[in-house]
């Protein structure tokens, strides 16, 4: 298990989906992200990294048959309780999202998505590269492949300052502590 699999399973998987929510609903911010990058119309997409279901709930009300990969159990349980009337327009797998495209074979999709910081979850670049250059192979002719990521690069955080208080505009707390061991409350 590497250490993003170690930290999801641990302590952000059950808090993620509630954490990207306070900026408003997840679901409407991505419709919009899709649809301004003209991603919105595949008859076909792979969400690699597909947490909750935040691109996946509104490719599939945008009619796309969707495959949902993550590596995370809790969010992929959280996506398919999420999914309602949308469940026979998606396939949900629990997989490494490299091993998953490397088993592919023949399989193509219009759109290959991986939002997020889940590009940033693979233990190394040449793990980066392979990705791309397997969703490549297995997009459509014409297809689109979408990257997105948070750069973080100019920012020289320290001491608190590192941790996003998430749960400020709710009137909540959200404290967490890595040693010795793993802990989190949210009141």
């Amino acid at each position: 298990m590497n250490t993003a699999q170690r930290h999801y399973e641990t302590l952000l998987g059950e808090v993620y989906s509630w954490s990207v929510g306070v900026r408003g609903d997840p679901f409407e911010r991505a419709a919009e992200w899709l649809a301004r990058f003209k991603l919105d119309g595949a008859a076909t997409s792979l969400d690699l990294g597909a947490g909750f279901g935040a691109h996946v709930v509104p490719l599939a009300r945008a009619g796309s048959s969707v495959t949902a990969v993550d590596f995370d159990r809790t969010l992929l349980s959280q996506l398919q309780s999420t999914l309602g009337g949308l469940a026979k327009d998606v396939s949900v797998h629990q997989a490494d999202l490299v091993d998953f495209v490397r088993a592919a074979e023949e399989q193509r999709w219009d759109l290959i998505l991986c939002a997020g910081d889940t590009i940033t979850h693979l233990p190394e670049l040449s793990a980066v590269r392979e990705l791309i250059s397997l969703c490549a192979q297995h997009l459509r002719a014409g297809g689109a492949l979408a990257l997105q990521f948070r750069d973080s690069t100019g920012l020289a955080l320290e001491g608190t300052s590192r941790f996003l208080e998430v749960a400020r505009t709710l009137g909540g707390r959200c404290t967490a502590s890595s040693s010795p061991s793993t802990t989190s409350t949210c009141e």
